[in-house]
């Protein structure tokens, strides 16, 4: 379980908020949906440089972005496996969620939660 999380603001007449940690979990979830979809849009980016350097688009898996050979065109593969991981399969971007239904092609759904929704 997440410690609840004590702000304090201000001086002598400064107030104090707490944090507790249903909010914290939600914070964290909202971070990784943001962060997925962040991400999505890199490797989406870098699917884009690739096609326009090469003529095509890359191969299958991440090595064509992060190996001297063919890039760097990104300095690691992003990704976070608590929450996701992008599998790119030679023409499509997928999102697989740790727990959940994937997206394929799209960062996913909000309802039903699909792709970094479900993360």
């Amino acid at each position: 379980p997440s410690t609840p999380q004590t702000h304090v603001t201000g001086g002598a007449g400064g107030s104090t908020s707490t944090t507790g940690s249903a909010s914290i979990g939600t914070d964290t979830k909202a971070a990784a949906i943001s962060g997925c979809v962040g991400n999505y849009n890199i490797v989406l980016s870098a699917v884009s440089d690739y096609e326009t350097l090469n003529g095509g688009p890359p191969p299958a898996g991440s090595a064509w972005a992060t190996s001297a050979t063919g890039g760097p065109i990104l300095q690691s593969w992003p990704s976070d496996p608590e929450y996701y991981t992008l599998e790119w399969n030679g023409s499509e971007l997928s999102v697989i969620p740790k727990h959940g239904t994937p997206s394929h092609g799209n960062v996913g759904t909000t309802s039903p939660p699909t792709g970094c929704h479900a993360a």
